[in-house]
């Protein structure tokens, strides 16, 4: 189970606070029963980020960047919906400072940024007809 939220003083998608809570069986049944609205399901694929993403003078400049990338902290998540949202795709990485969100070169598969569109929030989703 995933929150995100973020303070007053952030206007943008960027440097939300996000915490993932593990949930066992019992408790996901337990929990499911009492939502309202859409129930979101998706599968998430974890992808190594692309090669271009920085400009060497920003790795050279930033090696703690540089050294996430080939560990595989940075990496692209793919989210792949189900019903009702069949046919949506989004991707996210997440970056540990907002300098380095600034510096990343999307992926030339990636469409329209989406960061801080309120239509893509699972608060939005949840509550979307069809």
């Amino acid at each position: 189970m995933t929150y995100k939220g973020s303070s007053p003083a952030e206007k943008s998608g960027i440097g939300k606070v996000e915490y993932n809570m593990p949930l066992d069986a019992v408790s996901y049944d337990h929990l499911v029963k009492k939502c309202d609205g859409n129930i979101i399901k998706k599968t998430r694929y974890l992808l190594p980020l692309n090669e271009d993403a920085f400009d060497n003078g920003f790795l050279s400049a930033n090696p703690n960047i540089n050294f996430a990338i080939k560990s595989g902290a940075i990496k692209i998540e793919l989210d792949v919906f189900d019903a009702p949202f069949n046919g949506r795709l989004l991707a996210e990485v997440e970056f540990p400072s907002e300098e380095a969100a600034s510096a990343y070169h999307p992926a030339s598969w990636f469409r329209e940024d989406v960061t801080g569109d309120f239509h893509y929030s699972n608060s939005y989703m949840s509550t979307e007809s069809f």
